[in-house]
């Protein structure tokens, strides 16, 4: 039995196995998973696929909003987490100050949280809103000469990929800043934001062995 006035421990392994989940939720490698399918009809011959999986507007939007929620919220746990055992908790809020990706993703979830922009148009001062969630096909070369990737269906309709490159199947969407304007994609803004918190998890040495992936 745990005592009443015990304060919880901050399991950082733990947050970091929960932003791998919803990183996996919304980046899919298994294309298998996602057969072609064969239409085959005396006046229609050809395959149709589906990347969406059957998933709704709402399912999509709710794997986005996890996946924000997930790498933001870390920001509380490791201030927690450096009080308690002897670290600088202020490296936290100067990882976030030196990431745009960071404090977008931090914008983003405030946001949704109280439903509304900041005044001050938020910690990357863009006002940044999550729109045209989507799953799609995404296609990534290695940045390197004569790298390459494509995908091929068997006659089982599974698709399978080739190269050297990765074939993955996003759930992303668009953000706009306050004015409308697009500035990027979500998964780009979520993968550099992962890179940050790598940085200060080395920092506090408690990121050896836990990669963020």
């Amino acid at each position: 039995m745990i005592p009443t006035n015990s304060a919880p421990q901050i399991d950082i392994p733990a947050r970091l196995r929960r932003i791998n989940a919803a990183v996996h939720r919304t980046r899919v490698t298994d294309l298998a998973r996602f057969p072609v399918r064969v239409i085959n009809t005396p006046m229609v011959r050809g395959v149709h696929h589906d990347f969406g999986g059957g998933a709704s507007p709402e399912d999509l939007m709710n794997d986005a909003s996890s996946l924000i929620e997930n790498v933001a919220s870390l920001r509380d746990h490791l201030k927690k987490w450096a009080k308690d055992n002897g670290r600088d908790p202020k490296k936290v809020d100067e990882t976030i100050q030196c990431s745009p990706d960071l404090r977008v993703i931090m914008d983003l979830w405030e946001s949704d949280k109280h439903g509304g922009d900041r005044r001050d148009g938020g910690l990357s001062k863009r006002s940044p809103r999550l729109a045209s969630v989507d799953r799609a096909l995404r296609l990534r070369t290695q940045p390197k000469k004569n790298s390459w990737v494509t995908l091929q269906a068997g006659l089982d309709g599974r698709l399978r990929s080739f190269g050297d490159g990765t074939a993955t199947l996003d759930t992303s969407g668009t953000v706009y800043d306050g004015n409308g304007n697009v500035i990027g994609d979500l998964q780009e803004f979520v993968t550099r934001a992962i890179s940050a918190w790598e940085c200060l998890l080395v920092t506090y040495e408690i990121g050896r062995g836990l990669s963020i992936n």
